[in-house]
């Protein structure tokens, strides 16, 4: 596997030219923001790991990127950012979110990917919408949590796994969270259950 790590505490970092993945990649951010700021490119062996629970900072992607093995969004553990500016800047493979928070740099954005929630959930912030169009798979009892306080996160069809629950939370206490929006089915044989807070 590969890997690029931006900068240190309170720094910000420009990729910009061109990166092509022949394989796996990992790239963080341990404090400030690492922006890539050039089309990821890159075949079905090309997944890219963004964030990690060890390296708190931002990663950003800007433009519509084609690699196709897919992304994964805070492996290893929660923790981490990674904000988007284009409705492909995560490429055509599927997207497992695994507890970074996502947000959206752009108003508009929709995303086309698939998605597969692990450890960690499905966390979003931010300051502008953020639309989801295929279908969720919950692998496991995973919540879906919207942080903005009054942005809206959409999703489409979500799949609970065998008889897990899917969970809607609030955070840190909060008395209130931005919507989640289910613009499709849920099903599976798990328990659906709002949760105001952890």
């Amino acid at each position: 596997d590969g890997a690029l790590r931006f900068g240190n505490t309170g720094s910000n970092t420009v990729l910009s030219g061109g990166l092509t993945l022949s394989g796996p990649a990992r790239i963080g951010a341990s404090g400030g923001t690492g922006t890539i700021d050039c089309v990821v490119s890159g075949g079905d062996s090309a997944m890219l790991y963004l964030g990690n629970t060890n390296l708190n900072g931002t990663v950003l992607l800007t433009q519509s990127n084609s690699f196709s093995g897919g992304t994964m969004l805070g492996y290893g553990s929660n923790g981490s950012y990674v904000v988007i500016g284009h409705s492909n800047a995560l490429g055509s493979g599927k997207i497992t979110m695994a507890g970074a928070i996502i947000s959206a740099s752009a108003p508009d954005l929709t995303i086309t990917n698939s998605v597969l929630v692990t450890g960690g959930g499905f966390r979003f912030r931010g300051t502008n919408d953020l639309a989801f169009t295929g279908q969720t798979i919950l692998d496991g009892s995973r919540a879906l949590a919207n942080y903005s306080g009054s942005n809206t996160l959409t999703v489409a069809d979500i799949v609970v796994s065998n008889t897990y629950y899917v969970q809607f939370e609030a955070n840190d206490g909060a008395a209130a969270n931005g919507p989640v929006v289910v613009n499709g089915a849920i099903s599976g044989a798990g328990e659906l259950i709002v949760y105001q807070s952890y």
